[in-house]
């Protein structure tokens, strides 16, 4: 959604909202440049996030990210890189960890519903994809039998429980 006017997105979320909940994605290669947290989160805000503001009833319908996901491979996946200090962290920009943690955290604190891509350790042929490869982005192993990489998991759990629940 880099360069989408948040006009049009704003008109086209209330559209919406009065009939059904709304699917929104977010990649890192949305946000080009290199930035804090609280810089992702107004891009995030401008370009989908206004959908879930509390009080903002021109445009609150229930929202769903229904899709996104990282490499399982290492700790760099999930995390800026700590080697290297703020010259690697700025070379690697939003893609990889540094992206992963933005969106996770968002996710969490605004209590956003997700589908993460993919569970499946394998892929299905198709373009530039060889039937049971590995699927890169995947939870699972290519045996399907275990968790490729824990810590992926773990990062998943962590945003699972619901923070806007009230006791009864």
């Amino acid at each position: 959604m880099a360069g989408a006017d948040p006009g049009s997105c704003r008109a086209a979320a209330a559209a919406a909202a009065a009939a059904s909940s709304l699917p929104a994605s977010d990649y890192p290669w949305w946000h080009p440049d290199a930035y804090g947290y609280d810089r992702y989160e107004q891009a995030v805000e401008d370009h989908w996030g206004f959908i879930v503001a509390p009080g903002n009833f021109t445009y609150t319908a229930p929202l769903f990210v229904s899709e996104f996901g990282t490499c399982h491979n290492s700790m760099d996946c999930l995390q800026a890189p700590a080697a290297g200090g703020a010259a690697a962290a700025a070379r690697a920009g939003m893609h990889g960890g540094r992206w992963f943690s933005y969106v996770t955290e968002y996710l969490r604190r605004k209590d956003i519903d997700w589908g993460y891509w993919a569970l499946n350790g394998s892929t299905c042929k198709g373009t530039n994809r060889a039937s049971g490869a590995e699927e890169g982005y995947g939870l699972l192993n290519t045996c399907w039998n275990a968790y490729v990489f824990p810590p992926l998991l773990d990062a998943l759990q962590a945003i699972q429980p619901p923070t806007n629940v009230t006791a009864a």
